[in-house]
């Protein structure tokens, strides 16, 4: 049985779908298996996930007004648009493999080191310009934490950020058996939409060969 235009179609969408996924839990389970934790920018990690999730935007678009480079082409400018729009604004980073308290006592101790003195409960300052302030946020499932800064300017955030990455670089930590999960759910959807085309190359072969005579 030759594979039909509709068949192929269907592989390569399911490829389409799932591959991104893959590729971000695979992006996250690595940086959650290193030996040191890994510290990026808010942006930078919000352009991850929602780059991974683009071809739910994506498929409508090209549905709609078929697939073209036109279609593309409005698909990434929706993508591109909604990272300008929606990722976070000001100075926020994102802390990859260490545990909330251990993060927590971090970001305590880079904020002393500015001379910038966090409550004991609370990651709230007053003593800097503008009443400088930082917030933090944990997500365990992805084994991250959120950190911003507010109310401070460029230099200040620029030293936070090295000094927090100098004692991040100091720490130890360890694979999590949460990161050994998303690499191997990262690898199993990567290899399906693979296998799906694999089995196929035959007929897809067979119909190259007969369009082409």
């Amino acid at each position: 049985m030759i594979l039909g235009f509709e068949q192929l179609g269907e592989c390569l969408r399911v490829a389409a779908l799932v591959g991104p996924v893959a590729v971000y839990f695979l992006i996250v389970g690595l940086l959650n298996s290193r030996q040191r934790p890994q510290l990026i920018s808010g942006r930078r990690d919000f352009a991850i996930m929602l780059v991974a999730v683009s071809p739910l935007f994506l498929s409508p678009i090209i549905q709609v007004l078929g697939l073209s480079f036109w279609s593309l082409l409005a698909g990434l400018s929706l993508v591109f648009c909604g990272i300008w729009l929606f990722a976070p604004r000001g100075h926020s980073w994102v802390i990859y493999n260490l545990p909330a308290d251990e993060a927590g006592r971090l970001i305590k101790g880079a904020m002393a080191r500015l001379g910038i003195d966090c409550g004991a409960s609370q990651f709230s300052a007053s003593g800097g310009a503008g009443g400088l302030s930082v917030k933090v946020s944990s997500f365990p499932v992805l084994r991250n934490m959120s950190v911003k800064l507010t109310g401070c300017d460029n230099r200040t955030a620029m030293r936070f950020q090295a000094e927090l990455s100098r004692r991040l670089a100091a720490t130890p930590s360890e694979a999590t058996a949460t990161a050994m999960v998303m690499l191997l759910l990262a690898t199993a959807m990567l290899i399906v939409p693979l296998t799906m085309v694999v089995q196929q190359v035959p007929d897809i072969v067979r119909l190259l060969t007969d369009m082409f005579h």
